[in-house]
């Protein structure tokens, strides 16, 4: 997983060792706490987390902001997710032999970690050359394909377990399209739109049961607010059943929070989003 332009269901197993819990709101922001931006909006019932679908494993976790291998050369400004932060969700979510894929796998995290997990990697990346890293990357390089995740068909991939991704992100006054590595125009509406097709199309590539963990932030850009997350959760419920959310702090230096201009996060945390394919 990588965005290039942000500089920006019950668990099958829970014994991942001590995760911070605390409560949804950070006290130093000012960012809404997810359930009560959910009831604000009056969106469905069944998007609201309830004691029957809650994310049971951790609410907050504090994790280090690294990473366990470098980029290629040319690359080193991108913005990855953390190994640290895949591994405790695919602990989680998954078995060893289990199938794991990443619909937009950059430059190859998931299955990078998948692999050292004994999980089975698969991975579709629309940019040529981060689809080639990747192949150097696993045990599987056939396992990889580039193409475009709006195309996404059936026969490219086995039914999978999980899926752990992140989608390229875009906050609301940009006008470049992230689907196509930001290149061409779009608008957010639009943008929303290729995010709920982009997850119907995984949809036919997870099993029933299945989860989905998807990693993404609010952005804050010029004092105005994206609430990606929530908005990227409203989408895929279209989809998959929401079953609740992980807020993520970072520690260390290096994190997106940290950096300065447009692609800021503009917050101290981001979120982990959890679905599930409710079985046939």
């Amino acid at each position: 997983m990588r965005h290039s332009r942000p500089v920006l269901s019950t668990p099958r197993r829970t014994s991942l060792g001590p995760g911070r819990v605390t409560s949804y709101q950070n006290p130093n922001s000012s960012e809404q706490p997810f359930s009560q931006f959910y009831e604000y909006r009056k969106l469905p019932q069944q998007l609201l987390c309830s004691s029957d679908n809650l994310v049971r494993t951790w609410r907050r976790i504090s994790l280090e902001y690294a990473h366990d291998d470098e980029l290629p050369s040319g690359h080193t400004d991108e913005v990855r997710t953390p190994n640290a932060l895949v591994e405790r969700f695919l602990k989680a979510y998954t078995e060893p032999g289990d199938k794991v894929i990443d619909v937009f796998a950059g430059y190859g995290t998931t299955l990078k970690v998948a692999d050292r997990l004994d999980r089975v990697p698969y991975g579709l990346e629309f940019e040529f050359d981060r689809a080639a890293h990747v192949r150097e990357e696993i045990s599987t390089p056939d396992h990889v394909r580039q193409g475009d995740v709006l195309e996404l068909d059936p026969s490219w991939f086995p039914a999978c377990d999980c899926c752990f991704t992140s989608p390229p992100f875009m906050e609301r006054t940009d006008d470049r399209n992230p689907f196509r590595n930001y290149s061409g125009e779009s608008t957010y509406e639009d943008y929303l739109d290729d995010v709920e097709t982009a997850f119907a199309r995984l949809d036919s590539v997870l099993a029933p049961g299945g989860h989905v963990v998807v990693d993404v932030a609010n952005m804050k850009y010029e004092g105005r607010v994206t609430p990606l997350a929530w908005d990227v959760a409203e989408r895929l419920s279209n989809v998959f059943r929401f079953d609740g959310e992980t807020v993520v702090t970072w520690e260390g230096d290096g994190s997106p929070d940290e950096r300065e201009g447009r692609f800021g996060y503009g917050y101290d945390h981001s979120y982990c989003l959890v679905f599930t394919k409710d079985s046939d």
